[in-house]
């Protein structure tokens, strides 16, 4: 399995979706460095074609560590799909997410999740940079779900 920090930066290529990236891992599952798949395996897969398997040779692996770093600093984890604490009835929605940031940790049955994009306003880019700009009303949401 590759790294947490490449899938991050996989899923930053547009026009990689989850679906792709799941054909992608699952058509070489002993990969443990997308660095060594030649264009020829990439496009080997279903539904990457020669101009998105060039996006995907080129991508910015500096991206995903940034981002793990961040999360890191902020006291948060990254799972994957892969992972054990990845929620069961995500993974049964129709192109469910390869990773979630997670602040804090996941609670239990009935609870809200809020979700995220790949093409963020300015808005939601800054939330989640100054996460201090939000904590009350995950508070607040936290408290409306246990019914206080």
């Amino acid at each position: 399995m590759i790294p947490k920090s490449q899938l991050i930066s996989l899923s930053m290529v547009p026009g990689m979706g989850p679906r792709r990236i799941r054909f992608l891992l699952r058509k070489y599952p002993e990969v443990e460095d997308m660095a060594i798949l030649s264009k020829l395996d990439v496009m080997q897969v279903d539904g990457i074609s020669h101009d998105l398997c060039t996006q995907i040779k080129a991508m910015n692996m500096d991206t995903g560590l940034r981002a793990l770093e961040k999360t890191k600093e902020m006291d948060a984890q990254y799972l994957t799909y892969w992972n054990s604490g990845y929620p069961e009835l995500l993974k049964v929605i129709y192109d469910a997410p390869v990773g979630l940031f997670v602040l804090r940790s996941i609670p239990k049955l009935p609870c809200i999740g809020i979700v995220g994009t790949r093409h963020a306003s300015v808005y939601g880019m800054t939330v989640c940079i100054y996460p201090g700009s939000y904590q009350s009303w995950i508070l607040y949401c936290e408290r409306v779900c246990q019914g206080n």
